[in-house]
């Protein structure tokens, strides 16, 4: 990203937020927060006339930079709305700006929340206040946030998120949610072999549990994508970019999956609940026992190789790699993946370094 772009775009911001009667703005001051592949995100600190000062969070959509398919900026908006008005804790919405005249693209424009979420680099069980915290400390802060996902899954179609319902993939539910993935799959990989996928999508249709109830997914949920106060209570849940409606075991599989990864390698720290306890916090919170844990793993485990997999073609697309290598077959997430279908283990390769290296210099 340019340095002119951010200029370009910040001033763009600057002159929508000068437009609006509602802020009354004196001086503003952006920073870059990320520039991820669908849309980027900044900070504005808009300090008033009055001397009111507000903190805001513009997410600038990226056209074609979706990792995950069918998302939109639009629902985006909807979804947070429609969990606010459930008593979910989510920032809120300002403005969903659609005329693309504007910056060049849409853009969401948020308030800004207060917390502090699980660091992902360094790792949040190697280093960070995660780390720092006292064993029941920490058990409060999983029990805290596995309850916040049981609460957004517990919500239905009926609740306002009808527009969730992606019918060109099949009946709402698990068949349509495995229809998603099924179109995601030929975007993220194409023609390209890997096997490791294409075996994951094939045990996840030939296993599927029936009979579970359609309900709201979150899409992202993750340690990384909670706000918490210094008392560990959850200010705010944060990026519903694949959010959508199925088996809320979706989210607890996405879950389970990531803190696998994330665990890997690494002793346990204490206070973290296990797994039967994890479980038991979610169904709590969530209304019913959950199902077919292991299954939704192995879902979570096949999404987030289709990540990988999309994110690499991306790189390829937008020239940061020269060609698509092995990445989408011959990655750490491929070898966790067979390992829990009883796969041979792909070897990872020279090509997945060239990806890691590509993706940190964007």
């Amino acid at each position: 990203m340019s340095a002119k772009h951010e200029i370009q775009i910040t001033a763009a911001l600057e002159n929508w937020l000068r437009s609006r009667p509602d802020l009354d703005v004196g001086e503003v001051t952006f920073s870059w927060a990320s520039n991820g592949f669908s849309a980027e995100t900044i900070f504005a600190e808009v300090l008033g006339r009055g001397g009111d000062r507000r903190n805001l969070v513009f997410r600038v959509e990226q056209p074609g930079g979706q990792i995950f398919l069918d998302t939109d900026i639009a629902d985006q908006a909807r979804m947070l709305e429609a969990l606010a008005s459930n008593g979910i804790p989510v920032p809120e919405v300002l403005a969903l700006e659609e005329d693309c005249g504007v910056a060049g693209r849409r853009f969401l424009v948020m308030s800004r929340c207060q917390g502090r979420n699980f660091p992902q680099s360094p790792n949040y069980l190697a280093n960070g206040w995660v780390k720092d915290l006292t064993a029941p400390q920490r058990s409060l802060l999983w029990s805290n946030a596995l309850t916040v996902l049981g609460q957004i899954n517990r919500l239905t179609a009926d609740d306002g998120f009808g527009f969730l319902d992606r019918p060109q993939y099949g009946d709402p539910g698990l068949d349509q949610y495995l229809g998603w993935l099924s179109a995601w799959r030929d975007v993220a990989v194409g023609d390209q072999p890997s096997a490791v996928i294409d075996a994951a999508l094939d045990w996840l249709l030939t296993n599927r549990p029936g009979n579970l109830p359609v309900q709201v997914i979150w899409g992202d949920s993750n340690p990384c994508n909670i706000l918490f106060d210094t008392d560990l209570n959850v200010t705010a849940a944060l990026d519903f970019e694949a959010a959508a409606l199925g088996p809320a075991e979706v989210d607890l599989g996405w879950w389970f999956f990531m803190e696998r990864r994330r665990s890997h390698g690494r002793e346990q720290l204490s206070g973290v609940p296990g797994r039967a306890e994890c479980v038991a916090i979610y169904e709590k919170a969530l209304g019913r026992p959950a199902v077919a844990v292991d299954y939704f793993e192995v879902l979570g485990g096949l999404r987030m190789a289709l990540v990988i997999a999309r994110t690499n073609r991306r790189l390829v697309e937008t020239g940061a790699l020269s060609q698509l290598g092995k990445v989408a077959q011959d990655n750490p997430i491929a070898v966790t993946l067979a390992g829990l279908i009883g796969r041979e283990a792909p070897v990872v390769g020279e090509d997945f370094g060239a990806f890691v290296t590509a993706v940190a210099g964007r």
